[in-house]
């Protein structure tokens, strides 16, 4: 409780199902083993959408939706798999029915290489905090995870209506607060920088330069003339 509390603590909704899911599989006398479903949809160019359903007898019950400003196919995955990972019980063993089965593998790939110590510089691995983040709960609990490629028949859906699920808004850079467990993180003008760090420097400096390049008193004609095709600098 304490580390869904530490993550999601902000987004009460998400904390609240997180913790109804928990309890239910707590007390959950047939050990069953937990069966979700995970489907992504792109809202528009800069954010999408996330469900999370629980399968039951070929049965899908909504559970709850999540729009997050976040394009990141691997992260937008590595979100849900934090929120599911946390709702498990010790030994259990959790199944994921999603289209994206590639990515969710690729990422199961890179919890392996950070456990086994294969890559020296770890903090090279794209979204390290998230990774490290699963790989915390999944070895906590001992989670075995098993993936299931969507087929195109749908499961048939609860009378449940969409309408009355559970949503929340999660902004990512408050996300990338609370995610990581050493609470340490690169900013830039008052903004996350979700970027590489290395990259987003050089790109920093480049226009940077540029700017200071462009506002010399040598370059005024390219200034002034900057929206034209074709500018015929001034003889000395």
């Amino acid at each position: 409780m304490v580390e869904i509390d530490d993550i999601w603590g902000r987004f009460k909704i998400i904390k609240n199902s997180i913790e109804d899911e928990l309890i239910e599989n707590y007390y959950n006398i047939d050990n069953v083993n937990q069966r979700y479903k995970i489907k992504r949809e792109k809202k528009d160019k800069n954010s999408v959408i996330m469900k999370w359903s629980k399968i039951i007898d070929d049965n899908e019950q909504p559970i709850i939706k999540i729009e997050v400003n976040d394009s990141d196919i691997e992260r937008n995955l590595l979100i849900m798999l934090i929120i599911i990972g946390l709702t498990a019980k010790d030994n259990g063993k959790i199944i994921i029915e999603a289209a994206e089965v590639r990515e969710i593998y690729s990422i199961m790939e890179k919890m392996d290489k950070v456990k086994e110590k294969v890559m020296r510089r770890k903090w090279k691995i794209r979204n390290i905090n998230y990774i490290e983040r699963l790989l915390d709960i999944t070895e906590k609990r001992k989670i075995f995870w098993s993936l299931l490629e969507i087929k195109k028949k749908e499961k048939i859906i609860s009378k449940k209506k969409n309408s009355d699920i559970g949503g929340e808004i999660v902004d990512i850079n408050e996300l990338e607060e609370t995610i990581p467990r050493n609470r340490y993180r690169l900013y830039w003008n008052r903004k996350l920088v979700n970027d590489q760090i290395r990259e987003m420097v050089k790109k920093y400096n480049k226009f940077k330069y540029l700017g200071e390049w462009l506002t010399l008193k040598i370059n005024k004609n390219i200034l002034n003339n900057i929206g034209k095709n074709k500018i015929v600098g001034k003889k000395r």
